[in-house]
């Protein structure tokens, strides 16, 4: 009878030990997507790497655990009238326009900022503030599908038209998402509809209901067209005041605290979904320069972060009335200086101490600075770096302390050892 042949058995596989498996799997998907003709985005983990608006506040930073805004992503700003949210919206397109990107500004209330203030926002530098701002392109838009149009419109004329890389992040803002109409409410009543089309009645529409389908429906595409594009894309929302009904009388904060978690907006849950970054701005009181009142105190709290700690506060000065203009100079309208060095002082950052709104720090060798002075030179040093680093801040290089603390742990076993008193032999028998 012909003998059996052996069953060989089957190898064992330890995905660990396998330094190959990861590039063999991608280019295996790749060939195969390759001869279905389909597109595909596949790759290793380790690949991935995000890259940043770079906004440039050591304050911002430290709450936002990152040196910047992530591109390819969506950051939702919340906030009742005269928050800033506009002054915000162009301090951070100042930021991204000064590294080479395009700004695309979609305006919907029909009050746009005056000139100078945007120019404020845009940089301190008069000269390229003006430059920045004729190259910022707006459309007014007055309904979600116009809206939607003009974004994809601006996108394809950047990348296809005018050529600008794809490894150059494009800008995109929209002032606000609240006062568009739906698609229903824009019948009769939006551009280009002419005199003939039928208006819907006024209050006849489930408003709410309209702004939410239409949001979560973009929201689906929303994030591989921002992946693909690499468009960084910021939405204003009107924040809405809660109403609340139950038992109890409602909550027990106050109503400025209460609005720093309040996410209550028209169009839904849709945007708390697929924003990476969501912040909420609120009052916080008056800005003054001695007796007079320059402005509004803000706080922007942190409400979601993808890639950072939640939960942050970070605040800022917005300033209608300045008083630090030089020729070379213009100060900003959302201004930093102050609070940011109340934080270094608050915090003991860097050995920076406040005595009667002056700051000193002995190792730059400052000397009771007022913040204006102070905050430039101390951006300008080592220390922002370093505190930047030693807070973890994504994008900065986190120095390697492994080989300092375990001397300091091997110090403090080896003076543990010599303080411990010294047992002779008659005292340890007697024991």
């Amino acid at each position: 009878m012909p003998r059996k042949k052996k069953e060989k058995t089957p190898e064992s596989f330890n995905l660990l030990e396998s330094d190959s498996f990861s590039g063999q799997v991608k280019e295996t998907m790749l060939s195969l997507a390759g001869k279905r003709k389909a597109a595909t985005s596949v790759q290793s983990m380790s690949e991935l790497r995000r890259n940043y608006i770079e906004f440039d506040s050591v304050y911002f930073q430290s709450v936002f655990g990152m040196c910047g805004f992530p591109t390819g992503t969506l950051l939702e700003i919340l906030g009742q009238d005269g928050v800033g949210k506009s002054s915000f919206i162009f301090t951070i397109a100042g930021q991204a326009m000064a590294k080479g990107s395009p700004f695309f500004y979609v305006e919907t209330e029909g009050k746009p900022m005056d000139e100078a203030r945007v120019k404020r926002c845009l940089s301190t530098d008069p000269t390229l503030a003006e430059k920045m701002y004729e190259r910022i392109t707006m459309q007014t838009c007055d309904n979600i599908p116009s809206m939607v149009s003009a974004l994809e419109d601006f996108v394809d004329v950047c990348r296809n038209q005018i050529g600008v890389p794809k490894s150059t992040p494009l800008f995109c803002a929209v002032d606000s998402y609240s006062k568009l109409m739906s698609p229903t409410e824009a019948i009769g009543r939006s551009f280009y509809e002419g005199e003939a089309a039928k208006k819907n009645e006024f209050g006849t529409d489930k408003v709410n209901f309209g702004h939410a389908k239409f949001a979560h429906q973009w929201c689906r595409i929303l994030p591989t067209w921002l992946n693909q594009n690499n468009v960084f894309l910021v939405i204003v929302s009107h924040q809405n005041q809660q109403v609340s009904t139950g038992f109890g009388g409602g909550s027990f904060m106050s109503p400025d605290v209460a609005a720093s978690y309040n996410r209550t907006k028209i169009g839904g849950n849709a945007f708390n979904q697929n924003a990476a970054l969501q912040v909420i701005l609120t009052r916080k009181g008056l800005a003054k320069n001695g007796m007079d009142k320059v402005g509004t105190l803000i706080k922007c709290m942190v409400a979601k972060n993808s890639y950072g700690p939640e939960g942050g506060v970070f605040e800022f000065e917005i300033i209608s009335r300045p008083y630090l203009d030089t020729d070379t100079y213009t100060q900003p309208s959302v201004y930093l200086a102050n609070t940011a060095c109340a934080w270094l002082a608050a915090n003991k950052h860097c050995g920076v101490i406040e005595s009667r709104k002056r700051y000193s720090c002995e190792e730059l060798g400052l000397i009771g600075l007022k913040a204006e002075d102070f905050y430039p030179k101390f951006c300008e040093s080592h220390l922002r770096d370093e505190l930047c680093s030693s807070l973890g801040v994504i994008g900065y290089d986190v120095k390697d302390t492994a080989v300092e603390e375990l001397s300091k742990v091997e110090k403090i076993s080896e003076d543990e050892v010599k303080q411990a008193p010294v047992v002779s032999d008659a005292e340890e028998i007697d024991s």
